[in-house]
C-alpha cells in the first residue's frame, strides 16, 4: 500500500500517513502480529468468502510488516513454504488485510494473500515487487536443487582410496635408528646425519655387487664393534659398583650371545650391589682390612684358628 490514499474497487478508501506510520509498528507488536502470514485469497481471515479453519496451508509463514514514511507499507524478510513457491505464479496480484479507523487511517495489518485480483489499485506494484522477491527465492532453490543433483551424479571414489594411516607411529625415533643417532639428538644434528646418509647413498649409484657387498660388510664390522664397546662399558661399569651382571647375560669370549646392549644396560641398572668395594661392605658400613691390605674376613679367622691352621696356609687356601 502506497503513501496517501489507496482507493479501492469499491471506493473504499485506505489512507496510509503519519497516523499509520505511528500506530501499525505499536499495534503491530501489541497484538501480538510482529509476523505477518500470506496466504492464499484470505483464506486465514476470518469473515472472508474463502476463510478455512486451520490448520490451512500458506503461501509465507511469516513476513515483517514496514511502514516507510513518505513511501508506504511494505512487507519484509518473507519465509516463503513450499507452497507459496509451487502455486505463487498462479496468483499475479497481492491483497493486504488493513483494519482502519472511521477516518479511513491504517492502524494494523492482520495478514496478505495471493489471489487473482486485489481490491485496491495502488497495491498493484507492491505486488509486482514481493512476487518479485518470490521468483528470486524459487531461482535460489532450483539453483541449489542442481548443485545437489550435480553432487549426486559425480561418481564417489573408491574406499580403498582412502587410506588410513596410523597415527601412532614415532617417526623421529625410525629416523634416529636410521642414522644412528640418541634420543638425545638435537633438531641440528639430525639434519646433519641426513645429509650425510643421503651423500653415502648418493655415491652408491655406480658401484658393482662387489663394492656394494664390502661396504655393507665395513657397516656391520662397525656396528658390532660399537655394540661391544657399549657392553663392556657397561660391564665395567657395573663391576665398578660392586654389581655381579649373570653369566647368561654375558656374550662368550667370541663376543657371541648374551644380551642386547638395551636390555644389559637395564639389567645393569636394577642389580643389586652385592660385593664390597672401596674399604665398604655391601651395606655401606666401613670394611676392615688386614695387615696385607686385603678385606679381613673375621668369620673365616675364626675357623682357621679353630682349626689350628697357621696364617700362611690359610691364605693359600
Amino acid at each position: 500500500m502506497h503513501w496517501g490514499d489507496n482507493v479501492a474497487r469499491d471506493g473504499k478508501v485506505y489512507k496510509v500517513n503519519e497516523v499509520t506510520l505511528a500506530s501499525v509498528p505499536r499495534n503491530q507488536a501489541a497484538l501480538g502480529f510482529d509476523h505477518v502470514q500470506i496466504d492464499f485469497q484470505h483464506q486465514t481471515v476470518p469473515g472472508s468468502p474463502f476463510y478455512k479453519e486451520p490448520p490451512v496451508k500458506v503461501a509465507a509463514s511469516k513476513a515483517g510488516v514496514e511502514v516507510v514514511e513518505g513511501e508506504g507499507v511494505y512487507l519484509s524478510a518473507i519465509a516463503w513454504t513450499q507452497d507459496g513457491k509451487e502455486f505463487s505464479a498462479s496468483y499475479p496480484d497481492v491483497s493486504a488485510t488493513p483494519f482502519v479507523d472511521k477516518a479511513g487511517n491504517v492502524l494494523f495489518i492482520h495478514s496478505a494473500a495471493l489471489c487473482p485480483q486485489g481490491q485496491v489499485e495502488g497495491i498493484t506494484l507492491a505486488a509486482s515487487d514481493v512476487l518479485a522477491s518470490l521468483q528470486q527465492s524459487l531461482a535460489a532453490d532450483a539453483a541449489e536443487t542442481a548443485e545437489e543433483t550435480a553432487a549426486q551424479s559425480t561418481p564417489t571414489p573408491p574406499q580403498a582410496q582412502q587410506i588410513e594411516r596410523p597415527d601412532n607411529m614415532d617417526y623421529k625415533k625410525l629416523i634416529l635408528a636410521l642414522v644412528a643417532l640418541p634420543e638425545t639428538a638435537t633438531d641440528e644434528e639430525i639434519k646433519t646425519a641426513l645429509a650425510a646418509l643421503t651423500t653415502k647413498l648418493s655415491k652408491l649409484d655406480g658401484m658393482d655387487a662387489a663394492e656394494v657387498a664390502a661396504l655393507s660388510a665395513n657397516v656391520v664390522n662397525l656396528s658390532t664393534e660399537v655394540a661391544r664397546i657399549e657392553r663392556d662399558s657397561i660391564i665395567a661399569s657395573a663391576t665398578a659398583a660392586g654389581k655381579v651382571i649373570p653369566a647368561c647375560a654375558l656374550p662368550d669370549k667370541d663376543g657371541k650371545g648374551g644380551y642386547p646392549v638395551e636390555q644389559l644396560r637395564t639389567l645393569a641398572a636394577e642389580l643389586p650391589v652385592t660385593v664390597p668395594v672401596n674399604g665398604h661392605n655391601v651395606d655401606g658400613t666401613l670394611a676392615t682390612l688386614s695387615s696385607s691390605g686385603a678385606l679381613a674376613d673375621p668369620a673365616g679367622e675364626s675357623v682357621r684358628k679353630t682349626l689350628g691352621i697357621k696364617p700362611d696356609r690359610w691364605a693359600k687356601r
